[in-house]
């Protein structure tokens, strides 16, 4: 997984990142797992390398429409904390309205 993400970073050519992906597949490793390694790349490397990565996985793995997933951090009320484009949208729709 490693080297998936050092090619991902790197912007390696597709073809270079999928042998080492189907190299891990063929070791056990399922494509999520795959994906979420690639996910590391995110913030280091920013949004060009990860889709480089992602846009290799998918291939390989035969995903269409396979999605990142990003778990929300619960807040101490239990609640979702309010970070995220996803919970701005659901965030504005449920805060409270002025009577003023």
């Amino acid at each position: 997984m490693i080297f998936i993400v050092s090619l991902a970073v790197m912007r390696a050519s597709n073809g270079h990142i999928q042998s080492h992906i189907r190299v891990a597949l063929e070791l056990g490793l399922t494509p999520t797992e795959i994906l979420e390694a690639i996910e590391i790349s995110l913030p280091e490397a920013g949004i060009v390398a990860f889709q480089a990565g992602l846009e290799a996985s998918r291939e390989v793995v035969d995903a269409d429409g396979i999605e990142p997933t990003v778990k929300v951090h619960e807040g101490a009320r239990g609640a979702p904390e309010q970070t995220g484009h996803r919970l701005a949208a659901s965030a504005s729709a449920e805060a409270p309205t002025s009577t003023r």
